[in-house]
């Protein structure tokens, strides 16, 4: 995981030059990084915390915040196909839609 190919190193740098010096340029280079090589190793934190010139410790808590974020929206997404996967079979998904006696909510 930690280890990169010159490839992806190179896409790293290619990243870090668009953004260097630009403010608020935090998110951004996360965002262009994980589409470009997937996870980020320690070592390219500390890559985006010297080009930056934020604190490390900031880096990887953007980096976390951010994943744990991704994560949130593919299980919603999912949770959106179960629940339209359930209302195409009639049946309001954990009841949300009906009350117990069956009739529509108000």
């Amino acid at each position: 995981m930690g280890n990169l190919s010159g490839h992806q190193w190179s896409q790293v740098e290619a990243i870090m030059e668009q953004h260097s010096g630009k403010p608020g340029a935090l998110i951004p280079v996360i965002e262009e990084m994980r589409g470009a090589i997937g996870c980020l190793p320690e070592s390219v934190q500390r890559r985006v915390a010297q080009g930056l010139g934020i604190p490390l410790e900031h880096v990887h808590e953007v980096v976390t915040l951010t994943s744990r974020i991704s994560m949130h929206r593919v299980r919603t997404a999912r949770w959106g196909e179960d629940a339209r996967r359930e209302t195409t079979l009639e049946q309001p998904p954990f009841g949300l839609l009906s009350r117990e006696d069956g009739e529509p909510r108000t």
